[in-house]
């Protein structure tokens, strides 16, 4: 089968492609001119040039496949309006692609996120007909983005498919948490536990694999995660077992977290320069319950995430260390 993804050059994305490869379909990947190659070099993957925000450029990419699966994306702005402009409108501007040149697509596939839908309330997890109450920007600009992409199920079947916290090797988010239990600091949210899910980058991209294999008719909504969530004290604790490491416990006040995101946001906007931490990101991390149901997924896609925290850490924590991502 002809497919396309966008967003082939990132941690996801580039896992998508060697998956789909592997099955046997014929992949292409829409790549931007400062597109990283790194991970496609030795796939058998053809590079069609173009940008979310070039549609010319999207017609051509769309033209002869059956499947999109859109990864592409930011989830940090360098400038003021990049969520808008490329989760949002990019997004928009890829489906009327679809619209207009797709003239064999079957299935559109969109890699959306648990920050579209926001927190759940309490310990009860979110399930796909909750309403979405994103809490930030990049939530509201990857719930625009399924907006789009729905209203275009009249055309082909759309799937969008929400993760929460994806890790694995590659991952340079929670290489943070990685580095810093490697040089003996452990770091504690205070403010109460927290909890929320995780899944394991190759169980995700089997996962979206799988979703596009069903041809239902107009748009369905699934999560994507491993089956129970975790506190935040066990991922810390799992990661120094992942590491073999016994670190010291360093309490952060949400109140830090707030005064350096204020700060890191003020020298973005003069920089250009985008920071992991926001005040927007610390507006997520303060919530107690990033958790979902993934029971939609099991049921209709036969989707079970194979890999178990404890076993994914360790995978990540070795990948790390071959790449000498992690200091001896």
């Amino acid at each position: 089968m002809k497919t396309l993804v966008s967003g082939a050059s990132g941690f996801i994305g580039g896992f998508l492609a060697e998956q789909l490869v592997a099955s046997g379909h014929q992949v292409s990947c829409l790549v931007r001119k400062s597109s990283s190659l790194q991970y496609l070099n030795s796939l058998l993957v053809e590079t069609r040039p173009g940008s979310l925000e070039d549609p010319d450029s999207l017609c051509a990419a769309v033209r002869d496949v059956e499947v999109v699966y859109h990864l592409a994306g930011v989830t940090a702005e360098s400038r003021s309006g990049d969520f808008a402009r490329v989760n949002s409108q990019g997004t928009a501007n890829l489906v009327n692609a679809c619209l207009t040149a797709g003239k064999k697509l079957k299935k559109f596939v969109y890699v959306s996120s648990i920050a579209a839908a926001g927190p759940a309330m309490d310990r009860t997890p979110l399930r796909e007909e909750h309403p979405p109450r994103p809490l930030s920007l990049y939530g509201k600009s990857k719930l625009a983005g399924e907006e789009a992409a729905a209203a275009a199920s009249h055309a082909f079947s759309v799937t969008i498919v929400r993760p929460p916290a994806v890790y694995g090797p590659r991952d340079r988010d929670i290489l943070t948490f990685f580095k810093l239990i490697h040089s003996g600091i452990k770091p504690i949210l205070l403010g109460g536990e927290r909890y929320f899910n995780l899944i394991f980058v190759k169980d995700l991209v089997e996962g979206i694999a799988l979703s596009a294999s069903k041809m239902e008719e107009g748009c369905e909504i699934y999560y994507l995660s491993e089956e129970r969530p975790y506190s935040w004290t066990e991922v810390m604790q799992t990661i120094e077992s992942a590491l073999g490491k016994r670190a010291l416990p360093l309490p952060i006040p949400l109140f830090l977290l707030k005064t350096i995101s204020h700060a890191t946001h003020f020298i973005s906007r003069w920089t250009g320069k985008s920071f992991p931490l926001t005040p927007d990101k610390v507006a997520e991390i303060e919530q107690r319950y990033w958790i979902c149901d993934i029971s939609k997924a099991r049921n209709q896609l036969g989707f079970t995430a194979k890999t178990a925290l404890e076993g994914g850490f360790f995978l990540t924590a070795e990948w790390y260390r071959e790449q000498g991502w992690l200091s001896s």
